[in-house]
């Protein structure tokens, strides 16, 4: 043999054997990684990872602008004008409607006519029926709740899907958890009922406050923690479903929102008669009536919470969901104190720590359920 054929005989196993197995290991420890986390091994996955890390982070952004704007619109912030109530449930109608042609839009961009006729398919409309149902009734009653409490004590209130989904995953998904988490589980539980006493206990001492813990509006919470649950479980079982494009599912859903909400806006004036937008007397516009650009606002952050929400029941499962939720609740809650035309004259130092023991207890749910 000459010098040349020699030379990768000798000198390349030598040098670049071992970079081959340094890469090797490399990538499967990045699959193992990522399988740790439920996402799916693909070729390139540490940028799969990366990008799915900065779409969580803009998820948390949007829900935390969600409910600011929220109490925006409704006269909390210094800067609010409290005025005359915009009609709620129009909020959610509009919603629905302008999410249509976006996604339809978003689908013939991408694939034409062909691509628009696959989202009104009907088998996959009636799939998404219970998912309507449970999240478009829940809404409402979240819209409800907003009434009697600001965005901080709804984001508290709301950690308790926590123990919720992991009861329905039980019973309805045959899920197993174990002891550890079970424990955790039931420090949530405990931390957000230990809130509602302090919240309860607050409201008692202080006459006028109008976010001292309100039995109506508990029970409209309630409903919609526990209808959002049993959503997600639908959802999550819908978007994972069949290989059709995300926005070809999000219109099929969005049809059933519309329904429902328009529906729904026959309903509401049995509760509210502000809700009435029949009723020209008391409400002249309409279904638009004093509307603002805080309305606006609102119909755009709910589009966008809802696109990024469903995206990650694709992407990840509603427990996944729900613990990047808990990392929006200390934020939300503590600026809530810093803006809220309503707050005390002095936060009780209570009732803060029982929100820092919800947000903590969460956290460290996460922690166990990550581990497992």
């Amino acid at each position: 043999m000459n010098g040349r054929s020699l030379l990768p005989l000798r000198v390349v196993p030598r040098v670049c054997l071992p970079l081959r197995l340094l890469q090797r290991r490399l990538l499967l420890a990045t699959s193992a990684w990522a399988a740790r986390r439920g996402w799916r091994a693909k070729r390139g996955c540490p940028d799969l990872a990366r990008q799915k890390w900065l779409f969580l982070l803009l998820f948390g952004l949007v829900d935390v602008g969600q409910a600011f704007v929220i109490d925006w619109a409704e006269g909390r912030t210094r800067q609010g004008d409290q005025g005359k109530r915009y009609v709620r449930q129009s909020v959610l109608v509009i919603e629905p409607f302008l999410a249509i042609i976006v996604g339809l839009a978003v689908q013939a961009s991408s694939g034409g006519f062909d691509a628009v006729w696959e989202c009104l398919d009907r088998d996959k409309f009636l799939e998404f029926v219970p998912v309507c149902l449970f999240f478009g009734v829940g809404m409402s009653m979240k819209m409800r709740a907003v009434g009697y409490f600001n965005a901080g004590t709804i984001k508290i209130f709301g950690q308790l899907r926590l123990p919720l989904v992991a009861l329905v995953s039980t019973y309805l998904l045959s899920r197993h958890y174990s002891r550890e988490q079970w424990q955790a589980i039931a420090a949530v539980a405990v931390s957000c009922f230990f809130f509602m006493w302090c919240k309860e206990q607050q409201g008692r001492r202080t006459e006028g406050n109008n976010d001292q813990l309100d039995v109506r509006g508990l029970l409209l919470l309630a409903g919609w923690i526990f209808l959002n649950v049993l959503g997600g479980v639908f959802a999550e079982r819908a978007y994972k479903s069949g290989d059709k494009p995300f926005f070809s599912k999000k219109v099929s859903e969005d049809f059933g929102y519309l329904l429902l909400n328009f529906a729904m806006l026959f309903v509401m004036p049995c509760f509210d008669a502000e809700e009435n937008v029949f009723d020209r007397q008391r409400r002249p516009g309409c279904l638009f009536d004093s509307w603002d650009r805080r309305t606006v606002a609102i119909v755009v952050m709910l589009m966008l919470d809802a696109t990024a929400s469903n995206w990650l029941l694709q992407e990840f499962s509603a427990l996944t969901k729900s613990i990047m939720k808990a990392f929006c609740v200390a934020i939300i809650y503590f600026m809530s104190l810093t803006y809220a035309g309503d707050k005390q004259p002095r936060s009780s130092c209570r009732l803060n720590c029982s929100a820092l023991m919800v947000v903590g207890s969460s956290l460290a749910y996460a922690r166990v359920a990550s581990s497992h």
